[in-house]
């Protein structure tokens, strides 16, 4: 394979894999949230006021109004953080991989690969065409959709440019979190390849109850906790309570679909990654306890087998080691996810359910 190592280089360093990092990067970390915060409040309050001058401003005290706007807002912060964050972590976790010492370049291979994908592929902006343009293009916008048109002044331009730099921002930046997921469900189709599993080491015994693997699991059920939040806010903009069907409602379905597909692929990968060495290490110790069964038989073939009850002892000994051993191996690292890890997954991917049900309230209290 003739992918050239990387280096060694610190993380201000490196190479960003997107825009969002890229930005990111030029702010002090310890402001950046904050820097954020402040900037969706400014902007929201000049929203507000550019409204209230057209006309159009809900009551101060429609509280149900204010939230939908002010979600569009928290939801912008909340894409960018998540493109930050698991852009960062992606990489964090695969490069960091444990590895056998003379097999540690096909991580680096793997790592390579991974940012050669992740920020060369075509596929990417197929991804981000095939979200973008069936809402900012199919159907045609009418004047209708437009401010300016009903309330001809610059405060109507002014609404009309950040409702739709909003909306395309949004959508770009759920292109980029799909992107994200399906390049960690490549990477974990990878890792179970057998040019990369060799490399990986596990260690049953492994503190962390998961063979060492517990990155991979934190990332995986990060993913899941995050994207079922991010749904529940696109309903509270995006839905329609007097919709029966949208576009938006079959983003967020495929959206839903693809977190419960990548926890999935997570919980069986790493099934996968530990069976397969708990197999390794059982088919050694039955090797092993095979040659010893093998001397008792010789030992106790031979007439004179009492003068070698000594070592007949000392293989006894040692087969009851081994089975010990067996079993260790057997139970190592048996609880991919705890009760507490599934009960987080599935409590959060009932927010989206939740927020849906109320979001249509008002319609079936009317049906009512």
């Amino acid at each position: 394979m003739s992918t050239p190592l990387r280096g060694n280089k610190p993380v201000s360093e490196e190479r960003s894999w997107n825009w969002t990092e890229k930005m990111v990067k030029k702010v002090p970390a310890s402001y950046t949230l904050l820097i954020l915060i402040i900037l969706v409040f400014l902007v929201y309050v000049i929203y507000m006021f550019s409204l209230s001058k057209v006309g159009y401003g809900p009551d101060l005290l429609d509280l149900h109004q204010h939230i939908i706007i002010l979600d569009v807002f928290i939801l912008i912060i909340y894409l960018l953080a998540g493109v930050q964050y698991f852009t960062n972590n992606m990489r964090r976790t695969f490069e960091k991989l444990e590895a056998y010492p003379e097999r540690k370049k096909y991580i680096d291979y793997l790592y390579n690969n991974m940012e050669r994908k992740f920020t060369r592929s075509k596929v990417y902006y197929v991804i981000v065409a095939m979200v973008v343009v069936p809402f900012m293009l199919i159907p045609i916008p009418e004047k209708s959709d437009f401010f300016y048109f009903s309330y001809p002044t610059i405060w109507s331009i002014f609404i009309d440019i950040i409702n739709y730099v909003a909306t395309l921002l949004i959508l770009y930046l759920i292109s980029t979190i799909i992107w994200i997921i399906l390049n960690v469900s490549w990477a974990l189709h990878e890792i179970k390849s057998d040019y990369y599993r060799d490399a990986i080491k596990i260690d049953l015994f492994s503190s962390d109850n998961v063979g060492g693997l517990r990155p991979i699991r934190k990332l995986i059920l990060n993913i899941a906790v995050y994207q079922f939040v991010a749904i529940s806010l696109g309903i509270i903009n995006f839905v329609a309570p007097n919709e029966t069907f949208n576009e938006e409602i079959a983003l967020l379905i495929i959206m839903f679909l693809i977190v419960i597909y990548i926890f999935l692929k997570g919980w069986l990968t790493i099934d996968f990654l530990l069976e397969d060495e708990r197999k390794r290490e059982i088919d050694a110790i039955n090797r092993l306890y095979w040659r010893q069964n093998q001397r008792i038989q010789e030992i106790i073939s031979k007439e004179t087998y009492e003068n070698d009850e000594n070592t007949l002892s000392q293989i006894l000994e040692l087969m009851e080691m081994l089975s010990d051993q067996r079993e260790r191996v057997m139970n190592g690292s048996k609880n991919i996810y705890s009760i507490k890890i599934i009960t987080t997954f599935l409590s959060s991917s009932i927010l989206p359910i939740v927020t849906f049900v109320i979001t249509y309230m008002p319609s079936l209290i009317r049906l009512k």
